[in-house]
């Protein structure tokens, strides 16, 4: 579902444990959807981070970066159980896509 975050079944990296889906419901039947990760702000080098491409969000109250500039296709199966729902954050989270690909 838009606008929501998922454990990833198989995570390489320890501090990208999430992604969140970015992709049109409407688009359900396709086998993959528009995820992009999050990664844990403790391990992001301030400097680095882009504010509107790159917002901060808190899940589980942690925070994490947005990597907007990673985004994929990535396979629904692969995608574990959600552990968030950020759509009150869609401006937020439709403005950093805006801001990639506007």
């Amino acid at each position: 579902m838009r606008h929501h975050v998922y454990i990833l079944k198989q995570s390489k990296h320890r501090d990208r444990p999430y992604v969140i889906d970015l992709q049109n419901n409407l688009l359900s039947d396709l086998g993959t959807r528009l995820v992009a990760p999050l990664q844990r702000l403790a391990s992001v080098n301030a400097g680095e981070i882009i504010d509107e491409l790159m917002p901060i969000l808190t899940i589980g109250g942690e925070d994490f970066v947005l990597l907007t500039q990673e985004a994929a296709a990535y396979p629904i199966k692969g995608l574990g159980h959600a552990v968030a729902d950020l759509t009150s954050q869609a401006s937020v989270l439709t403005n950093a896509l805006d801001r990639l690909v506007g």
